[in-house]
């Protein structure tokens, strides 16, 4: 079973090479560019594991964080936070 993360990520070059750096490592690898996009991977893949770049241009990263752990069957996917 591969294990599935969310790269969230508004810097296309960061987004593209995090992506794949952990393709290249066998994960399977979704990402989005922002807040929308991301809550509605989250909801629809639930991933093993978010990453997550606090500072999303205008929109605080952080408010997916407390979006999902909110949200019961959300709320223990591990959130790796970076700027």
């Amino acid at each position: 079973m591969k294990h599935r993360i969310l790269v969230v990520e508004d810097n296309q070059l960061n987004r593209e090479l995090l992506c794949d750096w952990l393709e290249a490592e066998r994960y399977e690898v979704l990402s989005a560019i922002d807040l929308k996009t991301a809550t509605a991977t989250v909801e629809a893949e639930k991933p093993h594991v978010v990453l997550l770049d606090v500072q999303l241009g205008s929109d605080d990263g952080l408010s997916l964080a407390a979006w999902m752990r909110q949200r019961s069957g959300l709320r223990f996917i591990p959130i790796i936070g970076f700027s």
